[in-house]
């Protein structure tokens, strides 16, 4: 199975995830909809139900030796994953005892705060020189599309050195007014305290 494909596909039909699980089809999440990847492609490949070796071969595409045994040892991880421009975050577990993936498409573009509809006090708290800022909040919600946001005004209007600690990195930041370091748990740091 081409999983490099269906990370194609899912970017060009603006997918927001793909989900692959042992028994079904590949499925993409279109505008908050579950569709099988054959319902929305006109490609000439078929993706029928995915076997426990078709899963098997994806992690062995996405993942390093390293990152292997650590899915073994912990039973869950997220990383991320590139296909030409697009990123992806992918997070892969076991459902049913079985390997499960999914994968967020990550858009190429750095969303600005005005495009998230960001109040003008967080402009005011980004040009502060000291303090905290917590973005909380469940699965889904946007702290990472807030974060970038929040990462990119920084870098495009003052002069300072950014460091990120992530798991896995999504946005790459080129340093603009700033320099910007972006550290990746497991690869770049071993841990949040470390780092």
């Amino acid at each position: 199975m081409d999983v490099k494909n269906l990370f194609k596909i899912a970017s060009e039909q603006k997918a927001s995830d793909l989900h692959l699980l042992v028994g079904q089809p590949p499925i993409l999440r279109i505008d908050g909809e579950l569709v099988t990847v054959n319902s929305v492609w006109q490609g000439k490949t078929f993706y029928g139900p995915l076997s426990v070796t078709d899963l098997s071969l994806v992690v062995e595409v996405l993942l390093d030796k390293e990152q292997r045994n650590r899915l073994i040892k912990e039973k869950d991880l997220d990383c991320s994953y590139a296909v030409g421009s697009t990123r992806f975050r992918v997070n892969i577990s076991y459902e049913k005892d079985n390997l499960c993936v999914v994968a967020r498409v990550i858009e190429e573009k750095k969303p600005s705060l005005e495009e998230i509809g960001m109040p003008e006090i967080v402009q005011k708290l980004l040009d502060s020189h000291q303090g905290l800022i917590l973005v909380t909040g469940p699965t889904g919600c946007g702290k990472s599309t807030t974060l970038a946001a929040m990462i990119n005004y920084i870098n495009a209007n003052r002069s300072c050195h950014i460091v990120t600690l992530e798991d896995p990195i999504e946005y790459v930041f080129s340093s603009d007014k700033s320099l910007v370091a972006q550290r990746q748990l497991g690869s770049d740091v071993t841990s949040f305290t470390s780092g």
